[in-house]
């Protein structure tokens, strides 16, 4: 049931409005002063010479996100450069889900959803083909790391010497 409208809870009613496009402004503003912040990214996977990976599989290498899918079975094998890089995604889309609350997953999914539009799906057995091809489609872009810095004004990237390509 609804309460009357009195003088009351008209004048409170009217004091909430501004306060809360006040909130909805400053939240607006600051969200417009970070975002248009240049970033500079102080630790770095990037192989030096190369501005981002290879494939899916070079993706799914980072060593947490291989950690994590060994806790739940995989095998380190399964990781293995002697492994065609499709095999080595199929393989790990088959562990996938079972990480998928992890932050090192959370952080993964939204690169598969940033940068490869592969957003609102689960990443596992039925999926991982048509992200292999989207995730190709864009890495096989001869300005694709360009591209992926410009959008988050990545101005400057620190690696180590030992990540430098062979």
């Amino acid at each position: 049931m609804d309460e009357p409208v009195t003088s009351t809870t008209r004048r409170v009613s009217q004091l909430k409005e501004p306060r809360q496009a006040a909130s909805r402004d400053l939240r607006q503003r600051i969200d417009d002063a970070v975002t248009n912040q240049p970033t500079v990214d102080p630790h770095t996977h990037l192989v030096c010479g190369q501005m981002g990976a290879t494939d899916l599989a070079h993706l799914l290498s980072y060593h947490w996100i291989q950690k994590e899918l060994m806790s739940v079975g995989m095998s380190a094998d399964a990781f293995s450069p002697d492994h065609e890089p499709r095999e080595r995604v199929r393989a790990a889309a088959r562990y996938f889900p079972m990480v998928h609350n992890t932050g090192t997953a959370w952080c993964l999914k939204r690169v598969f959803q940033d940068l490869y539009g592969f957003g609102g799906r689960s990443f596992d057995e039925s999926t991982w083909e048509e992200l292999w091809d989207l995730a190709h489609a864009r890495l096989s872009r001869p300005r694709w790391g360009s591209e992926v810095m410009k959008q988050g004004r990545l101005v400057k990237s620190v690696t180590s010497v030992g990540n430098r390509s062979a």
